[in-house]
């Protein structure tokens, strides 16, 4: 894995944000750059970590990897017009860190990586949270980032308690700010990486099974509002049946049509 374009990316990224950060870096900070999983990046700076050259470090205030040659040096400023890979000068500067030819190779990478590994599924919520924690408006509380997400309310809440186990955000018990690693996630590098991240089935599972939940439920009060209809009208059984199907039928086609609302 660690031979492959994207873990190499991923290690080059590393290293030149560190640069402008004293040599210290969070794994969350490279996400707005490349559309990897939060455990993709940490696999590859945790292999980084069984060097001499890099120390991880986990503390209350978040997890954190150190490069350990940058730690005197003069922090030095991010080549945004250079792919991390390549060295190639890049037209599409900001965040986008690699030409467009190792972009198609990394994402042929990814494409084969999801056949044996469900990276895609964490990747998808681990991107809309981060995006909407440096989008929504100061203060930030679990609750903002829940009522903005795709997902319902609860289980948006339980994707944010997992950031907050890993120490990837930071929550003030006291005034229940959340917070992340200094970083910046514009909208369109957002996009970007959310739509190629999409294209992969795990990335829609849950959201497809608690959308299908719904429309069953939808189907289900229908049917129990036809059986009251036939006991209380005396209406012919087999026009109830037949007006349950069909308004099931409308729910279910509509339910397909449906597209999910852009960032």
């Amino acid at each position: 894995m660690h031979n492959q374009i994207w873990a190499i990316t991923a290690e080059n990224l590393a290293e030149q944000l560190a640069a402008t950060q004293g040599g210290r870096l969070h794994a969350c900070q490279l996400l707005p750059y490349l559309p990897l999983s939060l455990g993709l990046v940490e696999a590859v700076l945790d292999a980084l970590a069984q060097s001499q050259a890099v120390e991880k470090t986990v503390t209350t205030a978040g997890t954190f990897y150190t490069f350990l040659d940058l730690l005197d040096a003069k922090p030095s400023t991010f080549r945004v017009d250079t792919c991390v890979y390549s060295r190639e000068t890049l037209k599409d500067a900001e965040y986008g860190v690699i030409s467009d030819t190792v972009r198609k190779q990394i994402y042929t990478e990814l494409e084969q990586l999801s056949v044996s590994d469900n990276w895609a599924a964490q990747a998808v919520n681990e991107h809309e949270l981060l995006y909407l924690i440096n989008h929504l408006p100061a203060p930030v509380r679990p609750s903002q980032v829940a009522g903005h997400s795709r997902l319902p309310f609860k289980r948006a809440e339980q994707h944010l308690n997992n950031f907050l186990k890993q120490r990837t955000l930071q929550l003030d018990p006291h005034t229940r700010n959340l917070s992340s690693p200094p970083m910046r996630y514009p909208q369109h590098a957002y996009q970007k990486n959310n739509a190629f991240i999409r294209q992969f089935p795990a990335a829609l599972k849950e959201e497809s099974e608690l959308n299908l939940i719904h429309v069953l439920k939808k189907i289900l009060f229908v049917f129990l509002g036809c059986i009251c209809l036939a006991v209380t009208a005396r209406v012919h059984p087999v026009i109830i049946i037949l007006l349950g199907f069909t308004i099931s039928t409308c729910i279910y086609f509509n339910h397909l049509r449906r597209k999910q609302p852009a960032l």
